[in-house]
């Protein structure tokens, strides 16, 4: 590390110091401290705003290991009539009402490291710091969605080259439903004993001949007095390029609109608008209102170490955090099981899926 730098380097730790409140000498010293509460809060917001998927979910910190999720809405309508003529009273529809999963949180690691030369050349601009703290958000994000999706189980020991997704670390939205709401996650078309839903065109024992008729019947699992009217369906990459000649030849020149990580297609899918989101499964498809996926933090919870490592020429940067992920409304979401979903043309044999 250049002399420059390591002067740098310590003007970074000794700002988080002041920022947490703790000794300049103990965090220079790589020792770990609790991230202060308006501190943890800004790094969360600064997390969340670093993808724009983030910003339309639910992203709140959480004060119990436990509990169950809430939403400050109305889950039917609130419309009626009493006669309060006689004995008769009025009743108001509860807001918050518990009809959203149960969760709990795990720690999760958020580690990252740089090498000397690596940091040697980001020190040389003056915005060195929220260049580093930028490019740590955006990791943070990245991970917290990427596991939301493919999180099924939290080991004690976590490990990144069986489970590059994060599979191991927590338990994410789709796993919820598994375990939650299994009715809501369709594993199986009507080829009963398959395990498998076939989607594709000009072949009609198929369970779907096509997007649409997919995402409308997820649609349809939603009661109607659940629906918010913001609901959208999330589809995965591979479905959408197996449905590319529908979005170039109803919608040519429309581009899609990409926003910060997530793309709103040209094309509606169900009669609701379709999006991609980050590190979504492929042949995934997930239909609610994106407010009712819930990812929580634990408040006082998140720690941090900044550690100088000469042996191996590098600064660690250890941050942790409890986290956990919840459905608002367990009756407002309907999914396909990306595992059982199987794209299927003209020319795939009939016996792959009779």
């Amino acid at each position: 590390m250049r002399n420059e730098t390591k002067t740098k380097f310590k003007k970074l730790l000794f700002a988080i110091a002041v920022a947490n409140s703790v000794a300049a000498s103990g965090v220079v010293a790589g020792e770990q401290f609790a991230v202060s509460e308006p501190i943890e809060t800004k790094l969360n917001d600064s997390v969340q705003a670093s993808s724009e998927f983030l910003t339309m979910i639910s992203m709140h910190p959480v004060v119990d290991m436990k509990g169950q999720a809430l939403d400050m809405a109305a889950v039917s309508m609130i419309g009626g009539r009493t006669d309060t003529s006689g004995s008769g009273e009025r009743s108001g529809t509860e807001l918050g009402a518990p009809d959203g999963t149960t969760w709990e949180v795990a720690q999760t690691d958020f580690d990252v490291y740089i090498k000397y030369p690596t940091l040697d050349i980001w020190a040389r601009y003056k915005d060195f710091y929220s260049r580093y703290m930028k490019a740590v958000f955006k990791a943070i994000a990245l991970t917290r969605i990427t596991i939301g999706w493919h999180g099924t189980h939290a080991a004690a020991t976590t490990n990144k080259a069986t489970y590059p997704l994060g599979q191991d670390v927590n338990k994410g939205w789709l796993q919820v439903m598994r375990d939650q709401v299994p009715e809501k996650i369709v594993g199986e078309g009507k080829h009963t004993g398959t395990g498998k839903i076939f989607i594709g065109k000009n072949t009609n024992n198929k369970d779907y001949q096509n997007l649409d008729a997919a995402a409308y019947d997820l649609y349809q699992m939603i009661p109607v007095e659940r629906r918010t009217g913001d609901e959208v369906v999330i589809v995965g990459a591979a479905l959408v390029a197996a449905d590319v000649g529908k979005v170039l030849t109803e919608h040519a020149g429309t581009p899609s609109e990409k926003k910060l990580g997530i793309t709103t297609l040209s094309a509606t899918y169900g009669g609701r608008k379709a999006v991609q989101v980050p590190n979504f499964p492929d042949n995934g498809m997930v239909v609610t209102d994106l407010k009712n996926l819930h990812l929580y933090y634990q408040e006082d919870r998140t720690r941090r170490q900044n550690q100088d490592e000469p042996k191996r020429n590098r600064i660690n940067d250890w941050i942790s955090s409890n986290d956990a992920y919840a459905i608002g409304d367990k009756y407002a979401i309907a999914a396909l099981e990306p595992e059982s979903v199987v794209i299927v043309n003209e020319n795939t044999p009939a016996g792959d899926f009779a």
